[in-house]
């Protein structure tokens, strides 16, 4: 594992650096890339990714609900007016 946070800060000081916005985005998407890459390193992104698709998703149901909740509450208003 010593080597792949190596690796990792190798590339971070890389993409760090770099003096025009193009070139530090460019290294920025190779450094994720790379995180995909490493095995190590696989199952953990690949939790987190599952914890964000749940959080999206509560989101989305939140939002969902909400929305309803707002269009009763209009036609409600526009009823008693």
């Amino acid at each position: 594992m010593d080597d792949v946070i190596k690796t990792l800060d190798r590339y971070y000081a890389a993409f760090g650096d770099q003096k025009r916005d193009w070139d530090f985005f460019i290294s920025l998407a190779d450094y994720v890339n790379l995180m995909d890459e490493i095995p190590e390193l696989k199952d953990i992104t690949d939790e987190l990714e599952k914890e964000e698709n749940k959080a999206i998703n509560a989101i989305r149901e939140a939002e969902a609900l909400a929305t309803e909740e707002l269009e009763k509450l209009s036609k409600k208003i526009l009823e008693d007016y």
